[in-house]
C-alpha cells in the first residue's frame, strides 16, 4: 500500500452547544499540494517495582499540529478561515473589497477534511481524513521574484487540532475520523467528508455534480 496523491481540502464552520456539535457552510480550501499532522501527547508514565515495570499508562492525546500547503491562498479564502474582516475602499472610480487583519480578527474553530489517494495491489482508492475541530493560524506571506524560468511557489497555513466537544453514544470528544477503508471514487470521499460535517449548506461540488451541471 502506498499514498500517491492528495486532493480536496475541505473546511466547515464548527459550532458547539454543550456536547452537541454542528457545522455550517463547507467549502474547498484551494488546491492541495501537501499536508502533515504531528500529534502531541502527554508523557507515558511507568511504575517500577521489583526492579521492573509493573504498571504503565499511555500518553494521552493533547493536540495536533496541522500543516497544509496549497497551490495558492487568496485573501478572500484567508478571510473566511482565519476570521478576517472585509471592507470597501474607493480606488479612483472603482470600489475595491479588501481583507483587513487588525484587532478585530477572530479565528474560530473549523472542521477540516482532506482526501488521500492510495494504491493497493494496483487498485486506487480515496481515503477521506477528517479532523473535527481545528483552529487555523494566520498564514505567512512569502514570494520569490520570477527568473528566466518559472519556479512554482505554494502557500502554507498551519493549525492546531483539538478534541471536538461532541459526546454521544458513538463519539467521545473525537479529534480524527476516517472510514475503515478507502472509497472507490474521489466523489465518494467528498460525500463522506460532507456527511461528517452534516453539510446541507455547501459550496463543494463533486466531479459528478460538476459534470451534470455542465451538461445542463
Amino acid at each position: 500500500m502506498a499514498i500517491k496523491g492528495l486532493s480536496k481540502p475541505i473546511v466547515a464552520d464548527y459550532t458547539a452547544n454543550g456536547n452537541q456539535v454542528t457545522y455550517g457552510e463547507s467549502y474547498i480550501a484551494d488546491h492541495a499540494v501537501e499536508y502533515s499532522v504531528k500529534i502531541n501527547s502527554g508523557d507515558k508514565k511507568e511504575l517500577y517495582a521489583d526492579n521492573q515495570v509493573q504498571e504503565s499508562s499511555k500518553g494521552i492525546f493533547t493536540s495536533g499540529d496541522l500543516t497544509l500547503k496549497t497551490s495558492d491562498f487568496e485573501p478572500k479564502l484567508s478571510a473566511k478561515i482565519v476570521g478576517a474582516k472585509t471592507v470597501e475602499r474607493t480606488v479612483g472610480e472603482d470600489t475595491v473589497k479588501e481583507v483587513v487583519l487588525d484587532d478585530s480578527q477572530n479565528s474560530t474553530y473549523k472542521g477540516f477534511g482532506i482526501i488521500e489517494e492510495h494504491e493497493i495491489d494496483g487498485v486506487t482508492s480515496y481515503l477521506p481524513v477528517v479532523f473535527p475541530r481545528v483552529v487555523f493560524d494566520i498564514p505567512a506571506d512569502a514570494a520569490t521574484t520570477r527568473g528566466e524560468s518559472i519556479d512554482w511557489q505554494t502557500k502554507e497555513i498551519t493549525g492546531t487540532i483539538t478534541r471536538s466537544a461532541q459526546v454521544d453514544d458513538k463519539y467521545n470528544h473525537p479529534w480524527k475520523v476516517s472510514p475503515e477503508e478507502g472509497m472507490a471514487t474521489e466523489d465518494d470521499a467528498v460525500k463522506y467528508i460532507l456527511a461528517v460535517f452534516g453539510s446541507k449548506n455547501t459550496t463543494v461540488q463533486t466531479q459528478t455534480e460538476k459534470a451534470g451541471k455542465a451538461v445542463k
